[in-house]
């Protein structure tokens, strides 16, 4: 009996006690996560160490962030690094925002995507009256791009109302609705309609129907403590970069990835936009692959929406595959890197 006793304490020290934890392997998809995050974080450092790219990456699928890093500096001669934190100018990446708003108003019954813009702007000049603010969206309003201007080569500053008084001066390019021609002029002329129909600035209605519901704290018009990267031609060749507050609707927002990133997931949320006006805001217009505030693409069977965005010192990418909930944001302070290529090139990665 006594050394049966013994024989049992000595079983239950050994099962009890002595038995390692098992061990926990990783499932195929978080192996399959892992490879993909190390091989895009490969290919933005390698064109990092070249110089070729610096700035801001993330990489999301299915809500999941894959990969969010910061490569190259927010200010080379400083050597200050860019980190998560770091804001850049979106360019015309914010054409998107400012979509995003029209579309909130046409919501609420504000204005109507049909309508012309008589309704919403005060003396526009004959030739626009047939122009409807879906017009403006889909760059196929025949209203010439600013920077065309010659009262725009050598100037730097000019504000929205001088923007709009310069257009009213030049004929159309072509009747509305007839061909398309991306125009910055078409957003600043739809920033000042959400200023017109909401009441406010476009700079508080952006505010207090994007940011603030979607905590996009570091996203907007003002320049704050957050961390600025300076814009740069290309590395370490600084640019002679746009005031930020000088334009409207058409590019003018600073932003980091963490920001953007809430924005994609908030164009999945019926309470933020329905599905119906957002499927509206990704229909490409005629034959073109530009819809209202977005760029379209079909590629490898998947649907693509996007922008693109270049401005002196900056090149940003925004691109979302929405029925695969799959993102790349790209936010770069060199001016000659190519963001819209290099997304391409991650989407190869995260759809081989």
């Amino acid at each position: 009996m006594k050394q049966f006793v013994i024989l049992l304490a000595f079983f239950a020290s050994v099962v009890g006690c002595g038995a390692p934890p098992p061990t926990v392997l990783p499932t195929p998809r978080a192996q399959n996560e892992n490879a993909l995050r190390e091989r895009i974080h490969r290919y933005f450092t390698r064109r990092a160490n070249r110089q070729e790219f610096s700035g801001v990456v993330l990489v999301a699928r299915q809500g999941g962030i894959i990969l969010k890093n910061a490569y190259g500096f927010a200010d080379t001669q400083n050597k200050t690094p860019n980190t998560i934190e770091t804001r850049f100018q979106l360019a015309s990446v914010g054409k998107t925002i400012t979509a995003t708003a029209i579309m909130q108003l046409a919501a609420r019954g504000q204005l109507e995507l049909q309508a012309p813009i008589s309704n919403y702007l005060s003396d526009i000049p004959p030739a626009w009256e047939n122009i409807t603010v879906a017009h403006l969206l889909s760059h196929t309003s025949g209203i010439p791009d600013y920077f065309s201007f010659d009262e725009f080569e050598n100037e730097m500053n000019l504000t929205p109302e001088g923007v709009i008084a310069i257009a009213k001066k030049y004929p159309l390019d072509f009747d509305a609705g007839s061909e398309f021609e991306y125009s910055n002029t078409n957003f600043v002329l739809l920033g000042k309609i959400i200023e017109n129909v909401s009441g406010k600035s476009y700079a508080q209605f952006l505010r207090e129907n994007i940011f603030d519901p979607l905590q996009m704290d570091a996203t907007g018009r003002e320049e704050n403590s957050a961390p600025l990267a300076v814009g740069y031609v290309a590395y370490a060749q600084p640019a002679r970069t746009f005031p930020i507050t000088d334009a409207l609707g058409d590019g003018d927002l600073l932003s980091t990835v963490d920001d953007m990133f809430k924005f994609d997931r908030a164009l999945y949320d019926e309470k933020f936009l329905t599905r119906e006006l957002r499927e509206k805001m990704f229909a490409p217009v005629g034959g073109n692959n530009y819809a209202l505030g977005w760029e379209t693409a079909g590629w490898n069977g998947k649907r693509v929406v996007s922008h693109s965005g270049g401005i002196n010192g900056f090149a940003t990418e925004l691109m979302r595959f929405p029925d695969d909930d799959a993102v790349i944001v790209i936010l770069s302070n060199l001016e000659s890197f190519d963001a819209v290529q290099a997304a391409w090139e991650v989407a190869e990665m995260v759809f081989p």
